[in-house]
């Protein structure tokens, strides 16, 4: 069982840097930052890039994301991405591409329909529902569907699913560390999806060993704190337009729920407990970012994957099943030797 330390915010914008450049080390070092939306990863990891010297390369889920859709655009099926383009958004297309369904806004509501079948199909469906498809709604799903035939050819990822794009991100990630080039991996986890992202980072190591020492750091935020980040950069891209950067609806809490669950003060051991949470901070948690419908019904859901009790305060602390090596408090600036040691002494043994 590996030692879980706690470290701050400041031993890895300071300490991994240098060691990223140790010349004893055959292969680089691969660095996971795993954690829920707008919990600090990104700051973290430019604060780190900031401070190397050498190259480094960043990954992760967006810029994965980004890459392959610059791929088809630029493929031989520019077109019908472009005319896709004039409908959807570039994440609404790769989600198409993913689940081979798209949102349509019907009468002040999300209505999902699915693609993978023939146009006839699916106005006879959407007839049938009584949702009106406009002919851009047409016009678009016919590109998106010529789109979502040729995505293994363009794309080489068979079957194009989000566990395959992070088995993409990591095999990335030991390809570099075999060049001598580190990798940081922007990774968080999925809550549509029934994979686990961190069982897939170990997964993927495992298969192929000739990689550079690696670790897996759970960046926490507390429950108020990611609260206040997510509406704070929300108002800031609205402020500067950048669309593509707003956290809209509960998915971070829901990502919460899955790396930690709460339980009653005493259940589990002092040096396990992370934080604490009481009924009124989740109930507070989403009037905060969710004004649409449902919202008794999602708190009620979101308080049932935590294991909170009504009326009553619980401490919380990482679910058993999250594997990590390193629990990242970004909490603090303050520092020790020992913590600095720790992650040495982790990152370096595994060379021995």
């Amino acid at each position: 069982m590996l030692q879980r330390y706690f470290l701050l915010f400041y031993f890895v914008t300071s300490f991994f840097p240098s060691l990223l450049l140790a010349e004893d080390l055959a292969r680089a070092p691969i660095l996971a930052l795993y954690g829920t939306s707008t919990s600090g990863k990104t700051t973290i990891l430019n604060a780190i890039k900031t401070s190397y010297p050498g190259e480094i390369r960043t990954l992760g889920l967006d810029t994965k994301i980004q890459s392959l859709l610059q791929q088809m655009e630029n493929s031989q099926y520019s077109a019908s991405f472009q005319l896709a383009l004039q409908r959807f958004t570039k994440g609404e297309i790769f989600t198409a591409l993913v689940r081979k369904e798209v949102d349509i806004r019907h009468n002040g509501d999300i209505v999902l329909v699915k693609i993978d079948r023939p146009m006839n199909e699916i106005l006879a469906d959407a007839q049938r529902r009584s949702i009106q498809l406009s002919d851009r709604d047409i016009r678009g799903i016919e590109a998106l569907q010529i789109l979502i035939s040729k995505s293994v050819e363009v794309l080489n990822i068979d079957p194009l699913n989000y566990e395959n794009v992070f088995v993409a991100i990591v095999k990335e990630a030991v390809e570099n560390s075999k060049l001598g080039i580190p990798s940081i991996l922007d990774l968080a986890p999925l809550t549509f999806e029934d994979f686990r992202v961190h069982e897939v980072f170990r997964r993927v190591l495992l298969r192929d060993a000739d990689h550079g020492p690696s670790a897996l750091a759970l960046v926490f935020c507390p429950l108020r704190e990611l609260v206040a980040r997510i509406l704070a950069r929300n108002k800031k891209a609205e402020i500067d337009r950048q669309y593509d950067e707003l956290r809209e609806g509960v998915f971070p809490l829901f990502q919460y729920a899955q790396l930690y669950t709460a339980h009653e003060p005493g259940v589990h051991l002092e040096s396990e407990v992370i934080d604490s949470i009481s009924y009124r901070d989740l109930v507070d948690s989403v009037r905060e970012l969710w004004s649409g419908p449902r919202r008794e019904s999602i708190t009620q859901r979101l308080v049932d994957a935590l294991g909170v009790k009504k009326d009553s305060d619980f401490n919380y602390s990482v679910r058993s099943h999250i594997d990590y090596d390193i629990l990242l408090l970004n909490l603090s600036q303050n520092s020790t030797s020992l913590f600095l040691l720790q992650l040495m002494e982790f990152l370096l043994n595994q060379k021995k």
